[in-house]
């Protein structure tokens, strides 16, 4: 099986995380083929970390290269959804951070991508969905103990 070649859009607090694990190899399947930041400081710091690794200030410029299959997005909400749009335009796999974005109608134009290239993988990542906190919440919801929801 040939490995997906992932591009981290977004590489903050939380794309640092996803770009260690991948290039680690925690992740069967997946190797890790492009960074983008507008960062110079980021750009300077992930040059030195993975010096193999293309580096784009812009991420249209990583969407265009041919280093990756797929992407995860790892910047601000209100960016997912222009990012995640322009990358399913590109015939490139999705993965976002959760939430999708920040407003409805913006949400809404990247479902419709979404669904208009049924071949594409495109997902959200629920990251605290394991967190006892949050499984409690679950809990008292599914037995009905805080009302109808």
């Amino acid at each position: 099986m040939n490995k997906v070649k992932v591009g981290i859009i977004g590489i903050g607090s939380q794309g640092k995380f996803y770009a260690e694990f991948i290039a680690k190899g925690k992740v069967d399947n997946i190797e890790l083929a492009a960074l983008s930041s507008p960062s110079l400081e980021k750009k300077h710091t992930y040059e030195k970390l993975y010096p193999t690794i293309p580096y784009y200030r812009n991420y249209l410029d990583l969407l265009e290269s041919s280093f990756i299959d797929a992407v995860i997005i790892c910047t601000p909400h209100y960016l997912h959804p222009e990012i995640a749009i322009a990358a399913i335009k590109r015939d490139t796999h999705v993965l976002i951070e959760k939430p999708a974005g920040v407003q409805g109608s913006k949400v809404k134009e990247l479902n419709e991508a979404a669904q208009s290239k049924p071949t594409l993988s495109f997902g959200l990542i629920f990251n605290q969905r394991m967190n006892t906190l949050y499984q409690k919440v679950k809990e008292l919801i599914d037995r009905g103990e805080i009302g109808n929801i």
